[in-house]
């Protein structure tokens, strides 16, 4: 092929660059393993990765297969029984990456190649002079050097090394096979895996060049290529940071790496119609951000008062994708640049989500908050809105705001602005730029994946909306194209958790319509129904809770066990005592279920940083039956321990998830904290002898949060008048002793061994009482009646005002 011929191809092909998500670790085999490369890769002659190639390793030079040494983790290493080595283009201009080498039958001691170890032994074996076996590169030989197209830009160079359980078949250990056969003969057989990542860019210095078949191999024109974790389109497990993902000393479980090609970042101020065509790349903390060639560099903001610098910028949107996007995954635009210009709105949630745990300023958090909160309002007043400030409102519905409260949430009328606009942009269709949606000022111009992703996500955020506000479904209609993305017969990929939340959601949305026809007939639920759809749910959590299921897959089917079992605690009048006591224990041990996990995922993945909204929500839900049967005749059919024990974790997960002074989880966790005090061995008010039957049945999956604050109000209103009763009392007392009453200065020269201990600290100070102003309740803590009463000498307790001791 001339030169000429070869400029012209990469002009005609210079887009079709980039298949990593066909890439060999984004097969089957790697399902459990995809995002998270715990095989650490080096190429100790080439430098880190994205280094660029020498001479040498290339079809121009000799042509050399770069040294390696790979490193595993023990809890691999041991189990080891055989290593796969691959290295592919993903840059090449046809559909799927070029195989350029694939190696099978490394045994396990071996941990490094080197270009002597690639020399055939024996061509009737397939076997190399290393040991192990070749099998068919693109062109059938043992390996191919790199030579990318003339002028077609940077080609990088996949070296990836993969741990097996145990060997490949024999067959297999042959020349003749394939790339795909050895995929498919992994499945099951993955421990780890890690890469390799470096570049080659072969360009011309003019066309006069190619006419006179002149080459000259240039170096690249751009600071490093994009690490490849940003280049695949597929997002990482909730919790697990991206391959090369940064990390700093406050977070936990650091990520291993390789470094990153460092170049000095330079300072520009751009105007912001600047033209943006790579992505950013986020790199190790403490290594310099490296951009993809051709890219601009991230030019820095200001949001009102509030600059951000470029720096600012890229480590905030580097901690939302590593982070937080993983629970949602629908932003699709991941350079902050054409983020800007494609929607300020969306630009600005992004940072502030990550900004709520890992602001650079404590000032900047509640600037974002009060300031967004403004724009946002004032976005919705225009309609439509766009497809980016869609994704923005859900993703507000996905981490709101840390004031709310339980009557004030705008989540619903965020979801409610989003099904409005997605409806007439066509979004629901899953196409897009449908035409029978783009006219006048509706212009549907994004594409099916963008249009899929975003519908999907709003019909999630609605159903979260309605089961935590208790109310019925709004708007979520779980069509066709929802049911396409969950069983994946869409043209691009779909992270399966996200799957499973889609799943379970469409559940939640038949459950909470079926209830809502049963509460409209009637007050409460006949336990045959909530059993059948339990018993439904049972298959359908079997089909989605497979081998291969994550914790957090696991947590969200459990969530759904839980929202239907509570149903029980709105039995139908005339109930059977004996079914709605076995039935309520049933929701009562699934809440405890749910707790453990949510623990556990908090253990593992700091879950509870990062929790979003609705998973907070339920989190409570699972609290209040837990509480609620402890509230209840119920009581003394549990274990007092486990129950106790279940109710501290739900108080110890509340100050976990707690973002900022007054936010919701410290509000609860100090209301329940002040409730798990009074719990071992108190009496409480009438009615404790009493099933845990909820007063709220129209509040559906709901109810029994509603029920349990409702309840905490009558205890503490007891509390009240007991405290008043025992004071009284108290006071007669001590008048018939000769003694001051309460509040009477003590005797100067009282005997110290009549003296007993000053009034102890109220046990409901600490308690924002603002939480029951979220149900229009007005009334004053007091110290609750706790034992005897005790003789006072000296000053006595105050009746205490609103929210102090």
């Amino acid at each position: 092929m001339t030169p000429l011929i070869e400029v012209t191809l990469s002009w005609l092909f210079k887009n079709a660059k980039g298949r990593d998500a066909k890439s060999f670790y984004t097969g089957p085999g790697f399902a459990d393993v995809q995002y998270n490369q715990e095989i650490i890769v080096t190429a100790p002659e080439i430098g880190p990765t994205n280094s660029k190639l020498g001479v040498e390793y290339t079809h121009d030079g000799e042509g050399k297969f770069p040294a390696l040494r790979w490193e595993a983790p023990a809890h691999i290493a041991g189990e080891v029984k055989e290593w796969l080595l691959v290295s592919e283009d993903p840059d090449a201009p046809l559909s799927t990456p070029i195989c350029h080498g694939i190696y099978t039958g490394i045994p396990p001691t071996k941990t490094s190649v080197d270009a002597k170890d690639f020399e055939v032994e024996d061509s009737s074996k397939a076997l190399l002079k290393g040991g192990f076996h070749y099998g068919r590169s693109r062109n059938g030989s043992v390996y191919i050097a790199p030579r990318p197209l003339l002028n077609h830009g940077p080609h990088r160079y996949f070296f990836e090394v993969i741990a097996l359980n145990e060997p490949l078949d024999p067959s297999l250990l042959s020349a003749s096979a394939t790339r795909e056969q050895i995929g498919e003969a992994i499945v099951e057989k993955v421990l780890g895996w890690g890469i390799k990542l470096d570049e080659l860019v072969q360009e011309l210095q003019s066309i006069k060049q190619s006419v006179n078949g002149q080459t000259t191999s240039l170096p690249s024109q751009g600071t490093g290529y994009e690490p490849l974790a940003f280049k695949e389109p597929n997002p990482q497990r909730p919790g697990i940071p991206s391959p090369i993902s940064a990390s700093s000393a406050a977070e936990v479980r650091p990520p291993i790496v390789p470094p990153v090609v460092t170049t000095p970042r330079p300072a520009p101020v751009a105007p912001s119609s600047a033209q943006v065509t790579q992505p950013v790349t986020h790199s190790p903390a403490g290594i310099p951000l490296a951009q993809s060639p051709g890219s601009e560099p991230t030019l820095p903001r200001a949001l009102g008062s509030q600059p951000f610098s470029a720096d600012d910028i890229d480590y905030y949107f580097q901690k939302y994708f590593e982070c937080f996007h993983p629970y949602m995954p629908i932003v699709h635009v991941r350079d902050p640049n054409r983020c800007y210009e494609t929607g300020p709105l969306l630009f600005w949630v992004i940072v502030y989500v990550a900004s709520r745990r890992y602001a650079r300023s404590p000032k900047v958090f509640p600037f974002l908050v009060e300031t967004l909160k403004k724009d946002v309002f004032a976005a919705i007043a225009v309609m439509p809105l766009s497809m980016p400030s869609i994704n923005a409102l859900i993703l507000l519905c996905t981490w709101i705001f840390p004031d709310v409260r339980f009557v004030n949430d705008p989540c619903a009328l965020f979801s409610g602005v989003c099904m409005n606009t997605a409806l007439q942009l066509g979004i629901h269709t899953g196409r897009g730029a449908h035409p029978e949606f783009s006219h006048g000022i509706f212009q549907n111009s994004f594409s099916d994946e963008e249009t899929s992703f975003t519908w999907a996500g709003y019909n999630i955020v609605a159903q979260r909306v309605a089961s935590c506000m208790g109310i019925p479904p709004l708007g979520g209609l779980f069509n066709q194209t929802v049911q396409n993305v969950i069983d994946g017969r869409v043209p691009f990929r779909v992270p399966p958790a996200f799957r499973v939340l889609l799943e379970c959601q469409k559940f939640c949305n038949r459950l909470t319509r079926t209830m809502v026809a049963c509460l409209d007939e009637s007050r409460g639920v006949s336990p045959h129904v909530v059993q059948l759809l339990e018993d439904e749910w049972a298959a359908v959590r079997g089909l989605i809770c497979s081998e291969r299921a994550d914790e957090i897959d696991r947590f969200n089917a459990l969530l759904v066990q839980l929202e239907i079992q509570m149903y029980y605690l709105m039995p139908l009048p005339g109930y059977d005592a004996e079914a709605l006591k076995r039935d309520a224990l049933r929701a009562y041990s699934t809440a405890q279920a749910a707790i453990r996990s949510c623990l556990a995922l908090d253990a593992a993945v700091d879950f509870l940083r990062h929790l979003p909204h609705f998973h907070f929500r339920a989190l409570l839900a699972a609290g209040c039956v837990v509480f609620r049967l402890l509230r209840s005749s119920y009581r003394s059919a549990l274990d007092a321990a486990a129950a106790e024990r279940s109710a501290a974790d739900v108080v110890a997960a509340c100050r976990r998830a707690t973002l900022a002074d007054g936010d919701l989880p410290m509000r609860l966790g100090a209301m329940l904290q002040s409730w798990l005090d009074r719990l071992p061995g108190v009496p409480y008010a009438p009615g404790d002898d009493l099933p845990p039957v909820s007063a709220f049945c129209h509040r559906l999956s709901a109810s029994v949060s509603f029920d349990c604050m409702t309840t905490f109000k009558k205890d503490h209103v007891s509390s009240k008048q007991r405290g008043a009763g025992q004071q009284q009392q108290s006071s007669s007392s001590y008048a018939n002793a000769g003694l001051p009453p309460v509040g009477a200065a003590a005797p100067p020269n009282a005997n110290a061994a009549t003296a007993v201990a000053e009034n102890p600290a109220d046990p409901l100070q600490s308690i924002d009482w603002t939480f029951m102003d979220d149900f229009d309740w007005t009334f004053e803590p007091v110290m609750p009646a706790l034992g005897a009463p005790t003789l006072f000498l000296g000053s006595g307790g105050n009746g205490g005002s609103r929210g102090q001791s």
